[in-house]
């Protein structure tokens, strides 16, 4: 709670310094009592309704974060154990944004705990990982990772990162301490969604969730990632995204010359971090703030474009776009030793690109097919464990 609220006289430990609030506690119940099961439900159900008034809504949490999950070494659980997910959504159609900790059962992949590995929406059940509480905020040894084991197109977890490990905070018996988990990487995200519905007290639960993935800061593999999710959470871009209002744009990118949808093409607002990728289908979808806005869409292998629209408040815009691919040329060449003798089964990798490393035949002989253009430059790297690896850059204007 010191993490998303917290405020004293020249110490702000809160992301939203001095909110109000409340809470409840389910954990004193054995996870394998019905007390438990039980104390889930009637938690949120004070949640949704604190003062049992359902004719006042000003009693009502914005955001509610939840550090607790359960999985199958609690006797009774299961992975995706779905017996609380209608009281879930219940408090979510209510209007309550639920957050939830990833859980500390990393680094293995599938080690998410539930109801946070749920994945039947790309919103619900929200999670959270952790990171270290330095840039480049590299994940957190412990902090759970996905994909769910629920399975699914939307099984790829957690949503969104925030720091977890050594958070000052404070102690409940007085002072300070330095923690660290998920339950300490949640409050932060849960402090940014009070911060939005601050700024925005008519955004809505699920636009409030891909608003957050949307200025999410992309870290690990390109695009959503079992590790990272979208990225590391950005509160200013969150909070500017919901002032004015919101809409979506939304769109297919495609092949000029195939007319072919075009997959994992990056469409990233222009001097902010919002950003998302294209589908299998070439289908991307980003809720963000209104008005006229300018995307970059980039992909390997293609021109860059240039998209300009003009969000509608309230409403979603048509964003489909053409990628011109760039010609193919090849690069070929030997790998030699530093006594000029061949090297066969060398690896050379064009590096930066998602391409392969292709390897060098018995007669040192490589060849690599790559996008080509003036102003094309790559680094081209040999590797051989006998002998090491050199670099050598070239400008790629066709087959050389």
């Amino acid at each position: 709670m010191g993490t998303i609220t917290g405020l004293a006289p020249g110490d702000t430990i809160g992301v939203a310094p001095g909110a109000l609030w409340i809470a409840s506690n389910i954990s004193t119940y054995p996870e394998n009592d019905l007390f438990f099961d039980n104390g889930v439900i009637a938690s949120l159900e004070f949640m949704a309704d604190p003062d049992n008034n359902p004719l006042t809504l000003d009693d009502m949490p914005v955001v509610v974060h939840n550090s607790w999950g359960v999985f199958e070494d609690f006797a009774g659980y299961y992975d995706c154990d779905s017996r609380w997910w209608d009281a879930i959504d219940n408090c979510e159609a209510a209007g309550v944004c639920l957050t939830w900790s990833a859980g500390n059962e990393g680094p293995g992949g599938t080690s998410m705990r539930s109801p946070a590995d749920r994945a039947t929406s790309p919103t619900n059940c929200f999670s959270i990982g952790s990171t270290l509480n330095f840039p480049p905020y590299e994940i957190s040894y412990f902090s759970s990772r996905g994909p769910s084991g629920c399975g699914g197109e939307f099984a790829m977890k957690p949503e969104i990162m925030a720091p977890g490990t050594d958070i000052y905070s404070v102690r409940a018996s007085g002072g300070y301490l330095s923690a660290s988990g998920t339950s300490m990487s949640g409050p932060h995200v849960a402090g940014v969604v009070a911060l939005m519905r601050a700024a925005n007290p008519n955004v809505d639960v699920i636009t409030v969730k891909e608003i957050l993935m949307a200025t999410a800061i992309d870290l690990g593999a390109p695009g959503e990632d079992g590790d990272y999710g979208h990225g590391f959470v950005d509160a200013y871009e969150a909070v500017l995204a919901v002032i004015d209002g919101v809409g979506t744009v939304e769109g297919y990118i495609t092949d000029n010359a195939t007319g072919l949808p075009v997959d994992n093409a990056l469409v990233k607002k222009l001097g902010a971090s919002y950003s998302t990728f294209t589908d299998p289908n070439g289908f991307f979808s980003l809720t963000i703030s209104s008005g006229v806005t300018d995307f970059e869409v980039s992909r390997f292998g293609y021109n860059d474009a240039l998209l300009n629209v003009t969000i509608p408040d309230n409403g979603t815009v048509s964003g489909d776009m053409v990628l011109v691919p760039f010609p193919i040329g090849t690069v070929s060449g030997y790998v030699y030793d530093p006594d000029g003798i061949i090297v066969p089964g060398a690896t050379v990798t064009a590096v930066g690109t998602p391409l392969a490393p292709v390897v060098a035949d018995e007669n040192g002989s490589y060849s690599l097919a790559l996008p080509s253009g003036p102003g094309l430059f790559y680094s081209l790297r040999s590797r051989s464990i006998y002998h090491g690896q050199q670099t050598h850059d070239v400008e790629m204007t066709g087959d050389m």
